[in-house]
């Protein structure tokens, strides 16, 4: 099997690791968890809901 590149790897395991969070907060807390769980101006500076 082909070795990533650093970056490459570091990228993957980054977006792995946000869905894992946002699907387990989602199950948790519900679709709107990201309100519940930022400030409504962090969310709007993210480009969440808010």
């Amino acid at each position: 099997m082909p070795q990533m590149q650093p970056a490459e790897a570091l990228a993957t395991c980054e977006q792995a690791l946000r869905s894992l969070i946002s699907t387990v907060l989602a199950k948790k807390l519900g679709k709107d968890w990201v309100s519940q769980v930022f400030p409504a101006e962090k969310a709007q500076a993210a480009g969440g809901p808010g």
